[in-house]
C-alpha cells in the first residue's frame, strides 16, 4: 500500500512539496495559455524492485478567461488510485487557482484559494494559511510552466530558472525549476522536440518535466524520484 501512496503523491507533485518554506513572493512571468487538450499517459513505477504499470488521463480545458484540470490514474491490481481537479481564473500572469481537490486511495483533500487576499483554506484544517503573490496547486503547476514557456520561447533555454509558489496541505513552498536541456523524446504518441526542466528539494527528491516545444509546451513526460522509488508518465496520445 505504501508503494501506491508514493505513486499517488508523485502524480500530483504531492511528494515533492516538502521543500524549503517560501520566504517571499515568487517572481511574476508573462504567459501564453496553451489550448485545451486531453493527454493520456502510460505510467511505470518501481519501488524496492517491485514494478508497477498503469495509465493516467489529464484533461486541460480553458477559454482563456478560466481554466480547469482533471487528472485520473489507474494502476494494475489496484484500479483507480487518484482523482484530482483544479480550477480558477486566467490572467496576464497565467493561472490563478481558486479551487483544488484530490482523492488518493479514498482519502480526500480540498482547498479554497483566495488569490486576491492571499490565503487558502484547507479542508482538513481550521486555520487559513497566508501567502504573498501568486500561488499554484499540485495540478496547475505543470500548466503554469507550459504557459510561461509558451510566451518566452526565446529565453526559455538551458540555464534559466523559474520560481513558483505552490500550496501544500499545510503550507506554501517556493519551488525552483531549472531548464536543463533540449531533447528529442520518443513516446507512444510519436517524437517531440522538448525542453526539459528539473526541480530538486534538497532531500533526495527530484522532478523532471518534458515540455513539447512543437505542441504548445504540453507536458509530454513527467518523472519523479525519491531514493529507491521512481515513477514516469509518458504521453500516449494528445487530442
Amino acid at each position: 500500500m505504501g508503494t501506491i501512496k508514493n505513486i499517488c503523491a508523485a502524480l500530483t507533485f504531492g511528494a515533492i512539496m516538502a521543500g524549503s518554506p517560501a520566504v517571499m513572493a515568487a517572481p511574476v512571468y508573462s504567459t501564453a495559455i496553451p489550448p485545451s487538450a486531453t493527454l493520456k499517459y502510460k505510467v511505470t513505477a518501481s519501488y524496492n524492485g517491485l514494478s508497477l504499470s498503469g495509465n493516467s488521463v489529464m484533461q486541460w480545458q480553458t477559454n482563456l478567461k478560466t481554466y480547469s484540470i482533471r487528472d485520473n490514474c489507474t494502476v494494475t491490481f489496484f484500479g483507480n488510485v487518484l482523482n484530482s481537479a483544479s480550477s480558477g481564473k486566467v490572467s496576464s500572469i497565467g493561472l490563478e487557482p481558486a479551487n483544488y481537490s484530490e482523492t488518493k486511495l479514498h482519502k480526500k483533500f480540498s482547498a479554497a484559494i483566495n488569490q486576491t487576499n492571499g490565503y487558502f483554506k484547507p479542508s482538513d484544517g481550521d486555520d487559513a494559511i497566508s501567502f504573498s503573490g501568486q500561488v499554484q496547486d499540485h495540478s496547475s503547476i505543470v500548466w503554469q510552466l507550459a504557459a510561461i514557456a509558451n510566451d518566452n520561447r526565446g529565453s526559455f533555454t538551458p540555464g534559466h530558472s523559474y520560481v513558483l509558489q505552490v500550496i501544500g496541505h499545510r503550507s506554501v513552498k517556493n519551488w525552483t525549476f531549472r531548464v536543463n536541456r533540449n531533447e528529442t523524446l520518443s513516446t507512444p504518441a510519436g517524437k517531440f522536440q522538448t525542453t526539459v526542466l528539473s526541480g530538486n528539494n534538497g532531500k533526495n527528491q527530484t522532478m523532471s518535466v518534458w515540455l513539447a516545444k512543437d505542441r504548445y509546451f504540453y507536458p509530454v513526460q513527467l518523472y519523479f524520484r525519491d531514493n529507491n522509488f521512481e515513477t514516469r508518465q509518458t504521453v500516449s496520445s494528445i487530442r
